[in-house]
Parts: C-alpha cells; sequence; structure tokens
C-alpha cells in the first residue's frame, strides 16, 4: 500500500517524485498525486495524480511529516465574511452557523 511521503514511480509515463495527497473516491477509486523533484532549470514542475494501482513504491518513507501542527479545514468563525451580503457573516446573528 502506498503512504504519504513514499517516493514512486508511474509505470505508464516514467515520472517520479513524492505522493503529497491521496485522493479517494465514491466508487473505490484512489488516486496520488505525485510531486516531481526541482527540474534542471530550477523549476518546481506540476503535480500529477495517477490511479494508485499504476504506481510502484521506489522508496518507501522517502518525506516524513515534521509533527506540524494539522493545517486546513475552516477558517474561524469570527475571520468568516459574507462580502456578497454581509449581513450573513459570522458576526451576524442571522449566520446560519447561530441557527442551530
Amino acid at each position: 500500500m502506498i503512504q504519504l511521503g513514499d517516493r514512486v514511480r508511474d509505470t505508464v509515463s516514467g515520472l517520479v517524485g513524492i505522493v503529497v495527497a491521496e485522493h479517494r473516491y465514491l466508487h473505490s477509486c484512489v488516486r496520488m498525486s505525485v510531486q516531481p523533484p526541482i527540474n534542471a532549470e530550477g523549476k518546481l514542475p506540476e503535480w500529477a495524480a495517477f490511479d494508485e494501482a499504476q504506481l510502484e513504491v521506489v522508496e518507501s518513507g522517502a518525506v516524513r511529516r515534521t509533527g506540524a501542527p494539522d493545517t486546513g479545514g475552516d477558517a474561524p468563525r469570527e475571520s468568516r465574511i459574507n462580502h456578497a451580503n454581509p449581513a450573513l457573516s459570522a458576526t451576524s446573528p442571522a449566520h446560519p452557523a447561530d441557527r442551530r
């Protein structure tokens, strides 16, 4: 099983890189986003997504999580502002989250 941080090779294109994201779809399709290394011109190439079955592991755990806190998710409610309709901003009592 391929893990985030593994160095993998796409068996069709030959692209080698680090798995940076895993995408699981409703009907069992699993795709992996692979980030290739910086190229000879010093530029970071675009990542590409492949079916998991199409990839082979070159090096397990090539990149490990640093222990940094989780990121992502919703912004704190105080910072959510609905610019199109300020009455629905997070500070407004009309905000949908306040109707629970």
